[in-house]
């Protein structure tokens, strides 16, 4: 039998400041270049986001924090993990069988808790988030809230620039795409 080392691909950076400022024949040009990568390979590296890297790293930080502080509290402390919605903090290894030696958390834009019978049954997914109270952990609310307005913005302008790259119109197409896009833009 003979082995044949598989070719390694480069994961392609591609860099949104043509779209943010560039002429329409730019713009025109990255969608084509982005649509290509994604139909070719499916993955890329972004750079140019409008995300600030200090507000990353100041992200970055809240998150150890916050496992740093799950540590440190009790379990009443703790976001239940039998809790509907599922968004919050998981306690490692309590929702599977075998134990799951991993710790998470699950956060997204803000939406009222729907019933239990609400169809199609993922809806019961999407919901509030469960925090640790402000005094264990003062301003990491705001920091994820902060967090997931950029990434909403950087959502709209990806469908944006797939959409031109693509042919359609430009702009997130509306059907299909989730309410929860329509979040505020970072402060």
């Amino acid at each position: 039998m003979t082995v044949t080392e598989a070719p390694r691909l480069e994961l392609p950076t591609v860099s949104l400041r043509a779209w943010h400022g560039g002429s329409a024949s730019e713009r025109a040009a990255l969608a084509d270049e982005v649509r290509a990568i994604c139909h070719d390979i499916g993955f890329f590296c972004l750079v140019d986001h409008g995300v600030p890297l200090d507000f990353l790293d100041r992200y970055l930080a809240a998150l150890e924090s916050f496992f740093a502080a799950r540590s440190d509290q009790s379990a009443d402390r703790q976001a239940p993990v039998a809790a509907l919605p599922w968004l919050g903090a998981g306690r490692r290894g309590a929702d599977r069988q075998p134990v799951d030696y991993r710790e998470q958390i699950d956060l997204a834009s803000e939406h009222p808790a729907r019933a239990l019978d609400v169809t199609p049954a993922y809806l019961r997914l999407d919901g509030p988030n469960l925090w640790l109270p402000e005094d264990v952990l003062p301003g990491f609310r705001a920091l994820v809230e902060e967090f997931l307005a950029y990434a909403a913005e950087l959502a709209r302008t990806l469908m944006e620039l797939l959409s031109v790259g693509l042919g359609l119109e430009a702009g997130p197409p509306r059907s299909g795409c989730s309410a929860s896009v329509s979040s505020p833009s970072p402060s």
